[in-house]
């Protein structure tokens, strides 16, 4: 594999090609892009609880480094927790037994007001991206890894702050 040079133009992407290349595109995936979903995930408060902070660096940060010598095995290692605080979380609020997908379970939340609708945007490609093969294969790279795991990070802070009860303006 050889990088080749491209550029943009707004929406525009140029490439020029060499005598004999064949051009391969791949459209935007909503279902697996991290890095649309990087630039486009709600933000988070500015002060977060030390808590909720502490326990979500203890859930995710060990696994950075493990992202630079074995990406795959950190992208596995993030969904545990994830699925772990998304139950909780789902559990506390709703006291009732949650879906059996973490994508279902921010939807209805977002639903009832806890979390902006924005994160189940997120949840998409966290659990598409880590389980379609083309895509693990394509794309997995230690960036990619370090990507998914600041998502998860983000989303498990989001549903955490989502625990303190406090329905969004506007909804529910």
């Amino acid at each position: 594999m050889q990088p080749v040079e491209a550029w943009r133009d707004g929406r525009t992407i140029h490439v020029r090609k060499e005598r004999g290349d064949i051009l391969v595109s791949y459209e935007a995936d909503l279902y697996t892009n991290l890095g649309q979903m990087t630039r486009e995930r709600p933000d988070l408060p500015p002060l977060i609880p030390e808590d909720t902070r502490r326990r979500v660096d203890a859930a995710f940060d060990s696994l950075v480094p493990v992202a630079d010598s074995d990406p795959g095995r950190a992208v596995d290692a993030a969904w545990p927790p994830l699925r772990q605080i998304a139950v909780a979380t789902y559990q506390r609020l709703l006291s009732d037994e949650p879906p059996s997908k973490v994508i279902d379970m921010v939807t209805v939340l977002s639903n009832e007001g806890y979390v902006e609708r924005g994160w189940v945007d997120v949840a998409y490609p966290l659990y598409y991206w880590a389980i379609v093969d083309d895509v693990r294969q394509r794309e997995l790279s230690p960036a990619s890894a370090r990507s998914y795991l600041l998502l998860a990070k983000a989303l498990a802070t989001a549903l955490l702050l989502g625990t303190e009860g406090r329905h969004l303006p506007g909804v529910g």
